[in-house]
């Protein structure tokens, strides 16, 4: 009879354990999910504090002077908050405007700063090299 007890001891599992890896995965999205929120409602409280209208700004055709101060808000929260230019405009277009609209919109160094950023994500994204940084280069070595 001792032996049957035993034997149903061992059968007795914990449902609500669960492997290391699939909850440490599980929580590095949440992790990031999260964060993802935090530094899109950081976003839109800067471009409030900027008095730019996220809202508004892109369902008329712009100005050079708002296409500046769009530019300069991009630049700065970059610079001061570092939120990079690249998830600014993913925030935007999330519901408030399609982003070949916003492209249009960057001026020459916000689309630099941009292209930047995105070769520092991936290879896939790499910069065309120039005869400066060949230059910059050779005085390096």
């Amino acid at each position: 009879m001792e032996y049957q007890q035993t034997e149903k001891q061992f059968q007795l599992e914990d449902k609500r354990a669960k492997p290391l890896s699939l909850s440490t995965i599980h929580s590095e999205e949440q992790e990031e999910h999260y964060l993802d929120i935090v530094h899109k409602e950081e976003f839109f409280n800067l471009a409030n504090d900027y008095r730019i209208n996220i809202k508004t700004l892109f369902t008329k055709i712009l100005t050079l002077r708002e296409k500046h101060r769009f530019n300069i808000f991009l630049r700065n929260i970059k610079e001061k908050n570092g939120i990079r230019i690249m998830d600014s405009l993913m925030y935007i277009e999330e519901g408030y405007a399609r982003f070949n609209q916003m492209i249009k919109t960057l001026d020459q160094e916000n689309t630099h700063l941009m292209k930047t950023e995105a070769s520092e994500i991936g290879t896939k994204y790499k910069m065309p090299t120039n005869w400066l940084n060949d230059f910059l280069e050779f005085e390096q070595k």
